[in-house]
């Protein structure tokens, strides 16, 4: 594998550890509220709370980390279109991917994110925090389960 940048290794180093810190957040969260967790956004769509601190969990590192990128969040708007239109990046956040799993505790949640600079997705992660499972990739460098290669299988 080719070195990756320093500006990227840095995020992808980033992203990695405060996913892995929003996991252990949604379900601390999920645990001690249990029978409070679930507003409705609309039909059929749901946020909980454990949504919501996940969501201020990266606004506010990404903002105090990398003060040149800005967030777009499922559960909130992008920072300001001049923002992203200046910024070095923007962090794309689902804060728990799979809500009614979540909610059901069952083990098929997540939480993923993404970089993207100039256009171009540069790093995604994903963290299946019931089943501890990152994946992670940088454009270019290939794709990692934990930190073990994975790829596409040969199988027709």
């Amino acid at each position: 594998m080719r070195d990756i940048p320093n500006h990227i290794q840095n995020r992808l180093d980033f992203a990695k550890d405060l996913i892995l810190k929003s996991g252990t957040l949604a379900q601390d969260i999920r645990n001690e509220n249990a029978s409070d967790l679930v507003s409705e956004k609309g039909v059929q769509d749901f946020v909980t709370i454990a949504d919501k601190a996940v969501d201020d969990l990266w606004r506010s590192a990404v903002a105090e980390t990398f003060t040149g990128d800005c967030m777009l969040t499922e559960e909130g708007d992008l920072d300001a279109k001049s923002a992203y239109e200046n910024a070095d990046g923007i962090w794309v956040l689902d804060p728990i991917d799979g809500t009614s799993n979540f909610v059901a505790d069952l083990p098929m949640w997540g939480i993923s994110v993404a970089y993207i600079s100039q256009g171009v997705g540069i790093i995604g992660v994903l963290y299946y925090p019931a089943l501890d499972m990152l994946l992670w990739a940088v454009n270019g460098h290939g794709a990692y389960m934990n930190d073990t290669p994975i790829r596409v299988s040969d199988e027709a």
